[in-house]
């Protein structure tokens, strides 16, 4: 079952142990869409002009323009006014952020923006296709105690597994920073979708699993999502709608 999103505050508070994840819809009309555009700076208006396809170039300016929309909540600031670093793989952070961290992903029309206080973060939304090799996917990608597991689960389960699996499996990469510096297969995490999600072991550090918490999303039906924290202190998930 869906998990509620309600509406987000206008000045989120958030606090050290707090963990806060926005959905932010993608399709939206046109003065809407317009409007968000305008948060946009320059470098984002030419990666957005660099999209052929209208569509994508679309959600592009609403997701990174919802994005500014919602840390500007956060920072008392103006959403166009916000400048961002970019990380030696590609993650942005705020210029002055004061400690917020955050990490943004998206798929067809629904990101997920995922924010807390000096922790290292990533989050994950994948849609639940029909048109995905599942099996030759998780082949090719999974650590071997994965692909068991998968094996293992009911064949009814298996596409929703393989997306569970996937999209805890992006959030962490992202969390750690490193992009495809550590393989796929070089870490498991938990398979089962109605299980808790969970980082099981990775090949490079024995310990690394106890340093990061991690949590399922279910945005909205048809999608899967998963948010990966540095662990420290427990922390209490709240999920907003934009």
């Amino acid at each position: 079952m869906t998990a509620p999103w309600p509406s987000g505050p206008a000045h989120p508070s958030l606090e050290p142990d707090a963990l806060h994840v926005w959905r932010l819809p993608l399709d939206v009309g046109s003065d809407r869409a317009a409007a968000l555009t305008t948060n946009l700076d320059a470098g984002e208006r030419q990666r957005a002009a660099r999209l052929i396809l209208p569509p994508v170039r679309a959600r592009f300016q609403v997701a990174h323009g919802s994005l500014r929309e919602v840390l500007a909540r956060y920072t008392g600031g103006r959403p166009e006014d916000l400048a961002f670093d970019i990380g030696p793989h590609g993650k942005p952070s705020l210029s002055a952020g004061a400690g917020l961290e955050f990490n943004l992903s998206h798929s067809r029309g629904w990101a997920l923006l995922a924010l807390c206080q000096e922790r290292e973060l990533g989050v994950d939304i994948e849609e639940v296709r029909e048109n995905v090799a599942t099996a030759k996917l998780a082949k090719r990608y999974f650590a071997a105690t994965e692909q068991a597991a998968l094996q293992a689960l009911p064949e009814s389960q298996h596409r929703e597994a393989f997306f569970a699996t996937w999209t805890r499996k992006e959030a962490f990469l992202k969390a750690r920073g490193s992009g495809m510096a550590l393989p796929l297969g070089a870490f498991s995490v938990t398979v089962d979708p109605g299980g808790p999600a969970r980082l099981e072991t990775t090949r490079d550090d024995s310990d690394e699993a106890a340093r990061w918490s991690m949590h399922d999303l279910d945005p909205i039906s048809g999608f899967r999502g998963a948010v990966c924290v540095a662990a420290g202190a427990a922390v209490t998930l709240q999920r907003w709608s934009l």
